[in-house]
């Protein structure tokens, strides 16, 4: 019980702040952008569809096929098999799943802010 981070406990936090990063970029974008409906995507794509393919109780290659090939897409799976590699694996073999979520925190920053850019063109204050 003692000591069960060990030595990871640092990576570990950083990895748990890029995956709420990822999260929250990309829902900041799509709520920008759709509004209320944003909201329902984002919980569409995460929730429903990403925490059950993010190999979290069964690895990725027990899924059925649907679900392995868009849960390492997604923060959810990609967050799961990078803590999973850091805390098991000594951090080998991270590159793609750290690619995932930095494509979704900086993509959806970058999303957000053109769109908010965008918005306030239209209707100046």
């Amino acid at each position: 019980m003692f000591d069960a981070l060990g030595a990871h406990f640092w990576t570990l936090s950083g990895i748990g702040a890029l995956i709420v990063l990822a999260s929250a970029a990309t829902a900041l974008a799509l709520q920008t952008l759709l509004g209320l409906l944003g909201t329902g995507v984002v919980i569409l794509l995460f929730v429903v569809l990403g925490n059950p393919s993010s190999g979290g109780v069964y690895p990725a290659p027990l899924l059925p096929s649907f679900w392995s090939a868009i849960g390492q897409s997604l923060p959810p799976g990609a967050g799961t098999t990078l803590v999973r590699i850091t805390a098991y694996f000594s951090g080998h073999a991270t590159t793609p799943a750290l690619w995932v979520l930095g494509a979704y925190a900086v993509g959806g920053a970058l999303l957000a802010w053109a769109a908010s850019w965008r918005h306030e063109r239209r209707h100046p204050a």
